[in-house]
């Protein structure tokens, strides 16, 4: 099999058998994000007791880590809408995991953890170190310490390219 590298393929004049080759690379990746996305949507059991999801999960463990933090900063680290935000606040609240503290010459609504959230944020980080440590080993069996390291380089560019 002919290794094809991204960088030879777009300096190629586009040919069909390199347009087909570029957009198996999108459908892998629009696989990879639908495939991820439906995992961090279903509702897990962290250890506290109750399912929450994924999103849930991280968006309690970056409150307890950033204490009075607002909607606007959570949009903004998540690159999502305030709107989306408030409503997912809304339902951590409505589920006992944080609560909204209005500052009295601020008018910002700032986000704190409730013990409940506090617990889950500490549950929360054991689970995931504990599956990327999983994960890792998982890759490891198929990929070299140098392809892991650059498939992490590549989703951090990623990352900060579709922030822009």
């Amino acid at each position: 099999e002919m290794r094809y590298f991204m960088h030879d393929i777009i300096r190629e004049h586009p040919s069909d058998d390199n347009i087909s080759l570029l957009f198996d690379k999108s459908e892998m990746l629009y696989r990879f994000v639908l495939m991820y996305y439906n995992y961090c949507i279903k509702t897990q059991d962290y250890g506290f007791g109750n399912e929450v999801t994924m999103v849930e999960a991280h968006t309690v463990t970056m409150i307890n880590d950033h204490p009075g933090i607002t909607i606007s900063q959570l949009a903004s680290h998540y690159n999502r809408t305030t709107s989306a935000i408030s409503q997912l606040a809304t339902k951590l609240e409505k589920k006992g995991l944080i609560t909204r503290k209005m500052i009295s010459n601020l008018k910002n609504i700032h986000l704190y953890t409730t013990p409940e959230g506090d617990n889950l944020s500490k549950l929360h980080k054991i689970y995931d170190s504990n599956e990327v440590i999983e994960t890792l080993h998982t890759l490891s069996l198929h990929c070299t310490p140098q392809e892991v390291d650059a498939f992490f380089k590549v989703l951090q560019e990623y990352i900060a390219m579709l922030k822009n």
